[in-house]
């Protein structure tokens, strides 16, 4: 009965493994109710940390406008806002050097130019009324966080950066270029997880230690609270370090227990039992049927974790993508190549598939290993420091 427990196993393996890993599925700027749910928990706590305010006065609370598009001109105090200049900036005596900005907005274009994260549309013009896109403010976030367009990314197609760096998820292209506050202010909570450029630190991380939230009757772990759990609430952002780190822990232990599970079912396999008993060929089928939906979707939350992992890790984690995709590549083959034998009644086919695939699994077990032991010797060195 060896065989069916190996199954049996292998299933349970992978069903707390997805289960796991469903957890942190990443959902960025969703659209419809989700999104204004999303929106409306970042602007929330954008709002309780001090980077943003509503538009308007209204006794009943802040009105945020979260459905409206933006200005080019809301789009960079927001901008200031989050990145806590805005006292700088209106007490710093700054001036815009464009003959378009109004009185109201001088002090913040100034400020922002002077920092280097605006540069109008020309010498002489910012453009303040006209609506933001996305490109222009994903453009402006990457500016604060150190990264230069021409050099480190295209201003018009700055979302292939934010995308890899975890601001955002895909949902802005060339095709989807409009904005509205709702998703600034999502996109602003997303970059105070985000790392500030060749700095090993979070633009949250800086803030603080700028005293940005000195005014606030909060310590720095309500404000990280506060952040991290609106990040988790709507599901994006950059995983935290130790949380990442647990969850990769107990993914590493699952995943080579499945590996070895499918190695004990190779080595295992006679041709005549496989064909005859009741835990050969049909509850195989039966147990691949499951376990290949689960481990492709294991795939594709592991590559969505690796864009939220934090960056310091994510050169270790691609070495678990890889290796999940090639196992999950590799074990749809084998169920063809298996497939095939058994109609041809190929007893030779089979045993080659089954040393073919043990090898394989063997490898794939040596490549988890080699990433898990990557990952173990960055944090070992974090520890030294």
């Amino acid at each position: 009965m060896k065989r069916k427990i190996v199954l049996k196993k292998m299933l349970a393996g992978i069903l707390a493994m997805a289960m796991l890993m469903t957890a942190v599925a990443v959902g960025a700027a969703a659209q419809g109710e989700e999104g204004a749910d999303a929106q409306g928990l970042a602007a929330e706590a954008l709002h309780s940390i001090g980077l943003l305010q509503g538009v308007g006065g209204d006794p009943a609370g802040p009105d945020f406008a979260l459905g409206r598009a933006a200005t080019r001109l809301e789009a960079l105090v927001m901008l200031v806002r989050l990145m806590g200049g805005e006292g700088e900036a209106l007490g710093g005596g700054y001036d815009s050097p464009f003959g378009d900005v109004p009185a109201w907005g001088a002090p913040y274009v100034g400020y922002a130019y002077e920092m280097g994260w605006t540069r109008g549309v020309t010498d002489a013009e910012f453009s303040p009324s006209t609506t933001a896109t996305a490109a222009q403010f994903l453009t402006f976030i990457l500016r604060t966080l150190g990264y230069e367009d021409g050099e480190d990314f295209e201003w018009n197609a700055a979302w292939d950066l934010t995308d890899e760096l975890g601001i955002t998820d895909g949902e802005f292209n060339s095709g989807n270029n409009a904005l509205v506050r709702g998703d600034m202010a999502v996109l602003s909570l997303t970059t105070l997880s985000a790392q500030v450029k060749d700095a090993g630190y979070t633009l949250l991380e800086a803030l603080t230690e700028d005293g940005v939230f000195d005014a606030l009757a909060k310590d720095d772990s309500e404000i990280e609270e506060i952040v991290y759990g609106a990040l988790a609430d709507i599901g994006i952002g950059e995983i935290p370090a130790e949380e990442y780190l647990a969850m990769m822990e107990m993914l590493e232990d699952r995943f080579e227990r499945l590996l070895s599970d499918l190695i004990d079912m190779a080595l295992d396999s006679e041709w005549e039992q496989f064909l005859e008993s009741e835990e050969g060929y049909e509850a195989w089928l039966d147990a691949y049927a499951t376990e290949n939906e689960w481990l492709e979707e294991a795939v594709n939350l592991l590559a969505e974790m690796a864009r939220r992992a934090p960056l310091k890790y994510r050169q270790a984690h691609t070495g678990y993508v890889m290796t999940a995709q090639w196992t999950y590549d590799t074990l749809t083959a084998f169920n063809d190549e298996l497939e095939a034998a058994v109609d041809n009644s190929d007893e030779g086919h089979f045993n080659e598939t089954m040393n073919t695939f043990a090898n394989n699994m063997l490898q794939a077990r040596e490549s988890w290993l080699i990433a898990t032991s990557g990952l173990a010797t960055i944090v070992f060195r974090e520890g030294q420091e």
